[in-house]
């Protein structure tokens, strides 16, 4: 089986990220052959003033993700990974892959709201970080990532992973996703951007 270079889906998905991003300066590309194929885009800083950089999965929205039919209708079934950072790191893309092959692998769903632990988190290198959340991305243009790309009838949703502590998590469960990080993003200035070098509020 060929890497799906130059496929319809794949071009389509590099002229709407380039919209929403600008032009990636690198890609930690896939080398081994798997289904779906997933290459990890950096984007640098610079457009629309972003002053930190974007790394976003590319091809996990080649294929639909096996959510449940009791699932809320407005869960998607394509998704891309993001992840904001102050610099970009290998082990940060390893870590998208990894998160990106996950549903694929295991016959699963990521969906917005969905914590996940794992070993994989000391990629990050940051002892703080104990959970990944992932939730749409609040950041424009980013959020509109479903309206700009569908895929196969299937619009394409952006998931933001956010590096979060066992605390969080326990916020989260008792007073609900978006109050919870509505209130550590605005009230409490917890970055959007993900540095391992700064602690976590909690």
């Amino acid at each position: 089986m060929k890497k799906p270079y130059g496929t319809p889906n794949m071009m389509k998905r590099d002229e709407t990220f380039e919209r929403l991003f600008g032009k990636y300066e690198r890609a930690w590309h896939e080398k081994t052959v798997e289904s779906p194929h997933i290459d990890i885009y950096c984007f640098p800083p610079g457009p629309g003033g972003r002053d930190f950089f974007t790394l976003a999965t590319a091809g996990m929205s080649d294929r639909a993700m096996n959510v449940p039919h009791e699932a809320p209708q407005e869960y998607p079934r394509r998704i891309e990974l993001v992840f904001y950072c102050a610099e970009p790191r290998t082990e940060y893309a390893q870590l998208l892959r990894g998160l990106a092959h996950f549903p694929f692998d295991e016959k699963t769903w990521i969906g917005p709201g969905h914590t996940m632990e794992t070993a994989s988190i000391a990629l990050l290198g940051c002892k703080d970080v104990e959970a990944l959340l992932f939730i749409p991305s609040p950041i424009m243009p980013d959020d509109s990532l479903p309206c700009a790309l569908v895929l196969d009838g299937d619009p394409v949703s952006l998931l933001w992973v956010v590096p979060v502590t066992m605390a969080e998590c326990a916020l989260i469960k008792e007073n609900g996703l978006y109050e919870t990080m509505m209130h550590l993003f605005n009230k409490q200035g917890r970055p959007y951007v993900f540095d391992p070098c700064k602690r976590f509020l909690l």
